[in-house]
């Protein structure tokens, strides 16, 4: 996926020195503090959140977080530009979902506390003389190129290797309703005579949908990026 931030750096935070962190369930609440000022673009109100007594530390990691989510919308973001320019970014992912979750933070599509699927999806490899006609037929559609993880070439060259078939998502909080879950299809050219599909995640074309809160584009990036 272009804009999601690739496993390797998530390795890599683990290394980090790490500060005293902001507990996920924390960013759930400093939200309110995010204004919307384009198409899924967002701002911080830190003066706002600074007279309602919001803690400075609080206040510099959501600044982070909110400038990492506008700029890796449409942009891969780097290891070197994960830990350089959004270090408390990097530090965030590393203890968001590992602790004792915050009960009040629950949603159905998934938080940083309580992520939804706290798994990685099982991947089924189907044999077929026509993949791609395959997944067309049953719903899916060419993932965008922003949103295509496995082969970034050649999404950006517009082959057709990765899909999306948006869906509802009934998870152990409710049901999160389609386009914001999908299930993946992938089929590489390489192995013409399969595909597969894992069933049941955070869509990452986070640019075609309405978010179910503001902070689900760095979610949703740091979703694919640890499961």
């Amino acid at each position: 996926m272009l804009r999601k931030v690739s496993k390797s750096a998530l390795f890599f935070i683990f290394f980090c020195s790490v500060a005293q962190a902001v507990h996920a369930a924390d960013v759930q609440y400093l939200q309110r503090y995010m204004v919307e000022v384009g198409d899924h673009v967002y701002y911080f109100d830190a003066d706002r959140s600074r007279q309602d007594g919001v803690p400075a530390t609080d206040i510099e990691l959501m600044e982070q977080l909110v400038m990492f989510q506008n700029v890796s919308l449409t942009n891969s973001v780097s290891l070197d530009a994960l830990a350089e320019n959004y270090p408390l970014v990097a530090r965030f992912f590393r203890a968001a979902g590992a602790g004792a979750p915050h009960w009040a933070s629950v949603h159905a599509c998934g938080t940083f506390d309580i992520p939804v699927p706290n798994f990685t999806p099982p991947t089924i490899y189907i044999n077929s003389a026509n993949p791609v006609g395959e997944l067309l037929v049953q719903g899916y559609h060419q993932t965008a190129g922003y949103a295509c993880g496995k082969t970034l070439e050649g999404c950006a060259a517009g082959i057709a290797a990765d899909y999306t078939r948006p869906r509802d998502y009934a998870g152990p909080f409710g049901v999160c309703p389609a386009p914001i879950f999908r299930d993946h299809g992938h089929f590489v050219y390489a192995l013409p005579t399969h595909y597969s599909v894992q069933l049941g995640e955070p869509n990452p074309e986070v640019l075609s949908y309405v978010w179910p809160y503001p902070t689900w584009g760095a979610y949703a990036a740091w979703w694919h990026a640890r499961f």
